[in-house]
């Protein structure tokens, strides 16, 4: 079993992740949340429809990263094709 044990300013920390516009951040600091006020990740995973192993996942990460390691790491792969300037048009789109 995952035991989480947070100080103020950890659970004042993982409150402003959980309000924060990329909603895996604030999802994965929910997690977080929930298993500090004692609920299992089996809990959590039927409360929020999750499979267990990604509960046990982020809450793993968080463990040993702190809030860093709830954030979604860059995935490998070829780089995109479009040149900087569509990718600036796009953006300001």
């Amino acid at each position: 079993m995952i035991r989480i044990f947070l100080t103020p300013q950890e659970r004042t920390a993982l409150t402003q992740l959980r309000l924060h516009r990329k909603s895996s951040i604030g999802e994965r600091a929910y997690y977080v949340l929930l298993a500090a006020d004692g609920k299992s990740p089996p809990e959590i995973a039927e409360y929020l429809k999750r499979s267990v192993i990604t509960i046990r996942l982020w809450l793993s990460r968080y463990l040993d990263q702190g809030t860093i390691g709830l954030k979604t790491k860059k995935q490998p792969g070829r780089p995109g094709k479009k040149p900087p300037s569509l990718k600036k048009a796009l953006k300001n789109y």
